[in-house]
């Protein structure tokens, strides 16, 4: 056997090797005479049945029988469970944001000087109604009975999306309602939130209070964020939001933020994070590069080498900041990054975005506010039923398992095999394949070279110290044997 048929990649980080297992993900530092004796077993057969050995009992190899990509990719279908369910409370939305994919009409620029017309959108303005909304925990509540009796660790979030979801507070507090009456839901459904964060009624509140947290979405200072996420008349959203944070917090609202990369943010990641953590005491934030969908122009989506170099920026700095942080509760955190790192360590599976198959159609649904199912908004086409007509939840899940398992087996194998990092990243968001290429099996240039930097830079910095590991992820490393990582 040799190191490709092992499904082993190396890769030379400084003075080290990072030996990877494409398959399993696990991995480990070796020295030159590992890497030369694994890719040539009549180099030296008996040092190469000494590597043998050793990554066997570490997991970085398994030398017995396995599945095909298929029959494991079908067991892992089989095995899911529905974890997310996205509700799109309304399609409202008292912002204007340059950039929204939701709505699929772009802004025109009206002049050469830049000014912006604002095009009314395509979709139908409208809220989901009582009706829909007792649908669909009906529905709910049928599926969690059933799943109740054949598993214990059942978790299914339900986030309020829009649209901005805050317009329809009633249709949120109806629903959170609904689910703490039912004996089956109340331990089990648990409530998220992503706003803009510019809304305040007493309604809004009293529904975030009930939700314990907002995810908010914020790109960075005013001279970032108000670049795109502006109101009607074009003034930008900046300073409510901020204000706005206050108050959530004065009503005991956690707070996390959400922050677009776009073309502005070029250069300035760490204008944007240092603002997050010092103006406006965020510990805890995502930060997402633009991708042209929707309303997204080409000119907004930013140059790649820019973002990578800024990604480099950020994981540099959250090491150095969280270095000088005595605890643990007040170190800060980018999201993508340190589930990053979860995954590198084999704790955690990503979550449902980053699996192959991705979650989408399986570990999680999105319902529009007219009932109308689909597998993922950020892949068009996904209708999966409505809510009206279905009988169970399970009977969303057959036909589109199937077909969009063989549109993930293609893709792997022609994008991704190659990789060493294909294990951990998956490929990324197949909405990105399709709104940089029309077509979700060919790769999206943009997501690859965004997951192979920020890996590669994680592992460069694993390999200078294992503490950094946790300096990005907070997980406590102490507790786990490094020889699991480095044989």
């Amino acid at each position: 056997m040799s190191i490709n048929s092992l499904s082993l990649k190396s890769l030379k980080l400084g003075t080290k090797n990072l030996l990877i297992n494409t398959a399993n993900g696990r991995w480990a530092f070796v020295d030159d005479e590992v890497i030369h004796a694994l890719q040539s077993n009549k180099f030296a057969p008996d040092l190469y049945q000494a590597c043998i050995k050793l990554l066997t009992k570490y997991g970085i190899i398994d030398v017995s029988k396995s599945m095909s990509s298929e029959e494991k990719y079908i067991s892992l279908l089989t095995g899911n469970m529905l974890k997310l369910i996205i509700l799109k409370v309304t399609s409202l939305c008292n912002l204007r944001c340059r950039y929204c994919y939701y709505y699929p009409l772009p802004y025109l620029s009206s002049s050469s000087s830049g000014g912006w017309e604002y095009l009314q959108p395509t979709l139908s303005d409208q809220k989901m109604s009582y009706t829909i909304a007792e649908m669909t925990i009906n529905l709910l509540e049928d599926y969690v009975s059933t799943m109740m009796s054949k598993t214990k660790s059942l978790s299914i979030v339900l986030e309020f999306h829009g649209g901005e979801p805050l317009l329809a507070a009633d249709v949120i507090l109806h629903i959170i309602k609904l689910v703490r009456r039912s004996k089956n839901l109340r331990h089990v459904v648990h409530f998220a939130i992503q706003t803009n964060g510019t809304i305040a009624t007493d309604e809004a509140l009293m529904a975030l209070k009930n939700i314990g947290s907002a995810g908010i979405s914020l790109d960075g200072p005013p001279e970032i964020n108000d670049m795109c996420r502006i109101f009607p008349d074009g003034t930008g959203s900046y300073d409510v939001i901020a204000e706005n944070i206050e108050e959530y917090r004065r009503h005991g609202i956690q707070v996390g933020l959400l922050a677009v990369y776009h073309k502005g943010s070029e250069g300035k990641i760490l204008r944007i994070v240092e603002h997050f953590v010092e103006d406006l005491n965020i510990r805890s934030f995502r930060i997402n590069p633009l991708i042209r969908q929707g309303r997204a122009l080409h000119r907004m989506v930013p140059n790649i080498d820019a973002f990578c170099k800024d990604i480099i920026k950020l994981i540099d700095w959250l090491i150095e900041r969280n270095k000088e942080i005595d605890k643990a509760d007040e170190m800060i955190f980018e999201a993508n990054i340190a589930h990053a790192v979860e995954k590198i360590l084999g704790l955690k599976p990503g979550d449902v975005c980053e699996h192959i198959p991705c979650g989408a159609g399986t570990e999680m649904i999105n319902i529009a506010p007219n009932g109308v199912v689909y597998a993922c908004d950020h892949l068009p086409g996904s209708k999966l039923g409505t809510v009206q007509n279905l009988r169970s939840i399970f009977d969303l899940f057959n036909t589109w398992q199937r077909d969009f398992l063989s549109v993930f087996l293609a893709a792997a194998n022609n994008n991704c095999s190659s990789c060493p990092f294909w294990s951990i990243c998956n490929g990324g968001c197949r909405g990105w394949y399709l709104s940089e290429n029309k077509d979700i099996t060919s790769k999206s240039r943009f997501a690859c070279r965004y997951h192979y930097t920020m890996i590669k830079h994680i592992f460069e910095k694993i390999a200078e110290d294992f503490m950094n590991a946790y300096y990005l992820s907070g997980i406590n490393v102490e507790k786990i044997i490094e020889g699991r990582y480095k044989a």
